[in-house]
């Protein structure tokens, strides 16, 4: 080790709460393990996180990720995958830390990712007119060939639909294109009545991706109305139809892979012999054969299709989670009252242009777990004053200090102010009021405070509010105009994370990406804007 390592090395050892220093080790150029010469930490189990071989390292984070990813604890909380923990935790090691001499780039290696979806279909007198969502990730080519296919093999030419395009630069977009009505019927003159189902491939560096089936009548959309009434972006106010397009839309589109058992016609499992054929169960729903696997496909499930608390699906339900009274009231919980506050809280805090709308219903509806609670049931991370102050409202608003400035804010009083002036160092409001004997804040006054946070998550008035007064007192605005989707949503999620390249200690910021580009597509954005 250098001297400058050493030092950092000894201070960091000064603090025991942040490292495990009972087992340390360095492996050296020669691969041999020196005690007490480096670095561990806590991950799930003791994890080295220091190596001299890149491929080393690579197959130590493989094993670290698939561990993560299948422990227990993980799995009940589901609240990151092992590649976010991974991230989280390198960044916060001494390798992670450019201002430490220990530091190294921990370059990831790309993962290209190729995906399509069906999106929508509308027609007029000439043609049929189709939207797909493509999603693309470090391609080193954006040359891609893309088709639409008859998958039943009904008509002897099955494609009605080739072409070749270049893919954009943002990792999800819309592509459109149109097949003539003409054209469909010389392949056969009852085409349009056949329920013919069809896919969309899409062929790019070596990657291919497909649809899930779809028909000509597929989420058709109205050709009706004029682009100026269907452009979200221009809108000052927007009707409760607006508001339930926007959230159906969204679970629609915010679909994940999953593996699936087809049922035989008796409602039982379906099973593969060993030749790969597709047979069916004993009358009591049994494998016929112990050797015989059970039939598993992939197919994309969306959030409108997930199946609630209650056995039903969610579908363009709001706020729907049992709460014991912790979610926003029953009776709010609808498209009327809810674009009603939307629009007062839109502007009242000034998100008042396309791209800070998308901004903000972006982080929201990651923030409510799709718009179905605005309460926090568990909590991650350490809360400053305790578990009472999880996140509640849209934005879950979180912290015992953010509660009492935004009760001041509400109420004209001063108390957060007399905090943050004669607080010492960091800590919560609860631990001043001990150390101060209630002297800024009187027991009666907590008191009040602490029932009033009760309505930030089971009234929609406050739920909303308080995520726009969070947005506006933390200048989110300035950040929504440059785009900058990374210090958005470090200020809503992780505020110590703002103005950082990396986006490790954001929780979910990839689902985030996904919403915002959905969101955008929602909107059409680079149309309407």
């Amino acid at each position: 080790m250098t001297e400058d390592e050493r030092k950092y090395y000894e201070k960091l050892k000064s603090n025991r709460n942040d490292y495990n220093f009972d087992r340390l080790f360095f492996i050296d150029q020669n691969d041999s393990v020196q005690p007490n010469e480096g670095v561990w930490f806590r991950l799930i189990g003791d994890i080295p996180m220091f190596e001299n071989t890149s491929q080393k390292r690579s197959d130590l984070e493989k094993s670290v990720i698939n561990e993560i990813d299948n422990h227990p604890l993980n799995q009940i909380r589901s609240a990151k995958t092992g590649e976010q923990i991974l991230d989280e935790m390198w960044a916060s090691t001494p390798f992670g830390d450019p201002n430490s001499p220990f530091f190294k780039d921990r370059k990831k290696k790309k993962e290209k990712k190729l995906e399509i979806q069906f999106y929508s279909c509308s027609e007029d007198t000439e043609n049929y007119n189709f939207r797909f969502i493509i999603t693309n990730k470090d391609l080193d080519s954006r040359r891609a060939n893309f088709f639409i296919d008859e998958i039943n093999n009904v008509l002897p030419n099955t494609t009605i639909c080739s072409k070749t395009l270049n893919l954009g630069s943002m990792e999800r977009s819309t592509f459109d294109t149109k097949v003539n009505r003409k054209e469909i019927k010389k392949l056969n003159p009852n085409f349009e009545f056949g329920g013919f189902e069809f896919k969309a491939f899409l062929l790019c560096d070596g990657l291919s991706a497909e649809t899930n089936k779809f028909t000509l009548g597929s989420k058709k959309t109205e050709s009706n109305k004029t682009k100026q009434e269907e452009c979200l972006c221009k809108k000052r106010e927007y009707t409760a139809d607006d508001i339930k397009y926007i959230v159906t839309e969204l679970r629609k589109l915010d679909t994940r892979q999953i593996s699936w058992n087809p049922k035989d016609k008796n409602g039982n499992r379906t099973y593969k012999d060993l030749d790969g054929k597709v047979v069916p169960s004993t009358d009591r729903g049994v494998s016929p054969n112990p050797k015989f696997k059970l039939n598993l496909i992939t197919i994309e499930q969306s959030v409108f299709d997930d199946i609630a608390e209650d056995g039903k699906k969610n579908e363009d339900r709001l706020f729907l989670k049992k709460s014991n009274d912790l979610n926003v009231r029953v009776s709010e919980a609808n498209y009327r009252e809810f674009a009603k506050q939307i629009n007062n809280t839109l502007k009242k805090y000034d998100i008042n242009t396309c791209v800070r709308k998308i901004h903000f219903f972006a982080q929201l509806y990651h923030e409510t777990q799709k718009l179905t609670t605005t309460y926090e049931f568990e909590p991650i991370g350490n809360i400053s004053g305790g578990d009472y102050y999880r996140g509640r409202g849209l934005a879950h608003l979180t912290h015992d200090y953010n509660y009492l400035h935004y009760y001041d804010y509400r109420f004209n009083k001063s108390f957060f102010k007399s905090y943050l002036t004669h607080r010492v160092g960091y800590e919560s409001v609860n631990q001043f009021n001990t150390r101060t004997e209630n002297k800024y804040i009187t027991g009666d006054e907590m008191k009040k405070i602490d029932e009033f946070i009760k309505l930030v998550s089971t009234e929609l008035f406050y739920a909303c509010d308080t995520a726009g007064w969070y947005w506006k007192e933390y200048k989110i605005n300035t950040y929504a105009d440059k785009d900058d989707l990374i210090n958005v949503s470090a200020i809503i999620n992780n505020p110590s994370a703002k103005n950082e390249t990396s986006t490790a200690k954001i929780i979910g910021f990839e689902e985030r990406r996904k919403y915002f580009d959905l969101m955008k597509i929602i909107f059409d954005y680079e149309n309407c804007k």
